[in-house]
């Protein structure tokens, strides 16, 4: 369901892809691609609507069959795209778009529209996870369906963010691929699913707030406790099934100094020299360890220094320096043993 004719400029990493023929398959028929059996046994438990959507291939709206509704879902897409729904990033939820709540109210009246009784799970001021359940036999496990609400921030953005414009054949704009196209994708599939008559295995559609700084919604739903027989997550993957994914560790770390003027520098102690040293053995350390751990799937471990501030101005010795650490962790890693 993810990345339906969308584009967005968030960079993602590069996507190992086996050899496909082009074009959309029909509802039922064989996968393009050699499924491993869970990704058989996976399909084989979801709707034919389902599956017909996540076969589906990025390519221009024309490309799009009828069953899944190439305009409808380009309409709820565009809404969604303009809604925002940045995340704060630590900052102050309350800015209006800094918060997912025009989006989740947007997934809410969808829910509705198609029958549903969606149900809200505040996970902070503002923010908020929304999510809703099909009918079914009571003992069946459901299959969740998830995507999330929140964009990272558009500042670096040529043109306008949020215009939601079509062009080529794609829709444009921040959050449109990551992961706003996988909403609107999934929930005209679920219309689908209930204008046809939902079957004995219920549906379990979760929007979550907050997954691209603390994954705060993704956490307080797993506290919960629900059972879900598997799940889907919306991702951009290229459309193809991903089984695996690197966990993550942040770290803020801060160095200190005695400030000083620049003409007196011996009276001083550099805070950005000493995490200079720092920044220094995190790259050793990632050179010489962490990007030998090798996983089949994900490759290696990985370590970058993505944030530094330091010093008050030019012609004073910095007292104080801070770097942000990103450590992506494989299967089997902790943040403890980071």
């Amino acid at each position: 369901c993810a990345a339906v004719f969308s584009r967005d400029q968030k960079a993602h990493p590069p996507i190992r892809r086996r050899p496909r023929r082009r074009g959309v398959e029909q509802a039922g028929a064989e996968p393009p691609w050699t499924a491993e059996p869970l990704q058989r046994k996976c399909l084989a438990a979801l709707p034919p609507t389902y599956v017909q959507a996540i076969m589906l291939r990025p390519g221009k709206l024309s490309a799009t069959p009828e069953p899944i509704m190439a305009e409808e879902v380009a309409q709820l897409l565009a809404r969604l795209v303009r809604a925002r729904g940045v995340n704060p990033m630590g900052g102050d939820a309350s800015r209006p778009g800094y918060n997912e709540e025009a989006p989740a109210a947007i997934v809410q009246d969808f829910l509705r529209s198609i029958g549903l009784a969606p149900t809200t799970q505040e996970v902070a001021p503002h923010r908020a996870n929304v999510w809703a359940l099909t009918p079914g036999a009571p003992d069946a496990l459901p299959v969740i369906f998830t995507a999330h609400l929140d964009t990272v921030p558009a500042e670096t953005w040529t043109g306008d963010p949020w215009d939601a414009a079509i062009r080529d054949g794609y829709l444009h704009g921040r959050g449109s691929c990551d992961t706003k196209a996988s909403l609107a994708a999934m929930l005209i599939a679920l219309g689908r699913f209930i204008a046809k008559g939902a079957g004995p295995r219920p549906i379990l559609f979760l929007a979550t707030c907050d997954e691209e700084s603390g994954h705060g919604g993704a956490r307080a739903w797993a506290a919960l406790g629900r059972k879900a027989l598997f799940g889907v997550v919306g991702e951009p993957t290229g459309l193809e099934i991903v089984r695996a994914h690197k966990g993550i560790a942040r770290w803020d770390l801060r160095t200190t100094g005695v400030s000083a003027h620049s003409s007196s520098r011996d009276k001083g102690v550099c805070a950005i020299t000493r995490m200079a040293r720092v920044v220094l053995c995190l790259e050793r350390f990632y050179q010489d360890v962490l990007r030998h751990r090798r996983h089949p799937l994900l490759g290696s471990a990985s370590l970058s220094v993505g944030v530094i501030h330091g010093g008050q101005n030019v012609n004073t010795v910095a007292s104080r320096c801070e770097i942000q650490v990103d450590r992506r962790l494989l299967p089997g890693e902790t943040p403890a043993t980071a």
